[in-house]
């Protein structure tokens, strides 16, 4: 038998398949997690239009998400100070704000 007229049938690498998955999976994880805090984000933006008196919710579609944060220990910096300039640019979107919790 001659070895150029045999076909050469490739066999797959277990660790090149391991890697993709990897590269795969570490893609996916990296979409959930800025999912997952872009979610945190608006349910703190949430909270503090409530606090804040917003008349309608829609009016956060106004708000500039780019200064809120999500901290290293979990915590949303910055929605306070982004509802207080929505407030005064935007008073009409607002109430009075509420004291309960």
């Amino acid at each position: 038998m001659n070895p150029a007229n045999e076909t050469t049938v490739a066999t797959p690498d277990p660790l090149a398949e391991l890697r993709a998955r990897a590269d795969a999976l570490e893609i996916q994880l990296a979409a959930s997690i800025a999912d997952t805090e872009a979610r945190l984000i608006r349910a703190e933006m949430k909270a503090q239009a409530i606090l804040a008196g917003m008349v309608d919710l829609d009016g956060l579609k106004l708000v500039d998400y780019t200064t809120v944060k999500l901290s290293a220990a979990g915590e949303v910096e910055g929605a306070g100070s982004v509802m207080s300039r929505l407030r005064q640019a935007k008073p009409w979107l607002f109430g009075h704000a509420s004291s309960s919790s």
